[in-house]
């Protein structure tokens, strides 16, 4: 039997998280050589199956990952790599919420997903928001977590009034610059709108973290990644979905580390060729 590699996210794993873990994985299986598979739990905490979102391999079902903590316990996937004695092991089955330690020499992680294909609905979704508001013009996303769920460090140095400020300072040097806000909570959204007039916002339906809403969660990261600059909460994976289907060629920035400096370079302003494809851009004025 070939060697194998299993994946597993945790039930309140959030989609930043399963995200970074299930492609990481599949990366390392194939550059371990290993068959690959993984667990991706649904249910109250967690509404969205991987396929409901993108054009994917169905995850294992739940009977399948339990029976496998019966032969094949988790191992530390920062130490796999390292441990010879693990070299020949024929299940690999790890659980993290972040990327796993990939091989030197191998390619990131991100690189696949930039290629991972959205469902049709999806993609028509972003495209036909895209074309109706923003066509060949370039904007701002703004990513803003203010739900009572949002990590304390989140709340803590991503309050409404950064990005309030940060977005004046843009208006001052973009006299025509519009924003594009994707926003956990009506009030956040709400206020942002009634303070920067012309903003778009994809209207929401679903409930916290049900089917609908991650549906719609994975449409605003297509759109703040057609962005020309991303404003994000501090200490929330998120954001960095976007960035990375960009390949990172759009700045993320944050109200704390390296993102953050209290003098910024003049924004470079480039528009999504097609907004289901975010990597490919062009330059505004070229």
């Amino acid at each position: 039997m070939r060697r194998r590699l299993i994946v597993a996210s945790r039930p309140l794993h959030g989609l930043g998280n399963r995200v970074r873990l299930v492609l990481s994985g599949q990366v390392l299986a194939l550059a371990e050589d290993r068959e690959f598979a993984y667990y991706w739990p649904v249910g109250r905490g967690f509404g969205a199956r991987l396929t409901d979102l993108w054009e994917y391999r169905a995850s294992l079902p739940a009977a399948v990952d339990v029976a496998l903590r019966a032969v094949a316990p988790f191992r530390d996937p920062a130490t796999l790599l390292a441990d010879p004695a693990a070299k020949d092991l024929p299940i690999w089955h790890l659980r993290s919420g972040s990327a796993l330690p990939l091989p030197p020499g191998v390619g990131p992680w991100y690189e696949s997903f930039a290629d991972l294909p959205l469902r049709p609905a999806l993609a028509d979704a972003v495209r036909s928001l895209h074309a109706r508001e923003f066509g060949s013009a370039p904007y701002v996303g703004v990513m803003v977590r203010a739900h009572q769920n949002a990590h304390d460090l989140t709340k803590l140095h991503s309050p409404l009034s950064w990005y309030v400020g940060r977005m004046r300072e843009l208006v001052a040097e973009h006299g025509d610059l519009r924003f594009y806000l994707s926003c956990d909570t009506a009030e956040a959204e709400g206020e942002l709108r009634r303070l920067f007039p012309g903003s778009v916002s994809l209207p929401k339906t679903g409930g916290y973290n049900t089917r609908q809403a991650i549906v719609e969660a994975v449409t605003d990261t297509y759109l703040l990644a057609s962005s020309s600059h991303i404003l994000g909460p501090h200490h929330s994976s998120f954001p960095e979905l976007a960035h990375l289907l960009t390949l990172r060629q759009v700045p993320l920035e944050t109200s704390v580390g390296e993102s953050y400096a209290e003098v910024r370079p003049q924004l470079a302003l480039s528009i999504a060729t097609d907004p289901v494809t975010p990597r490919h851009r062009t330059p505004v004025g070229v």
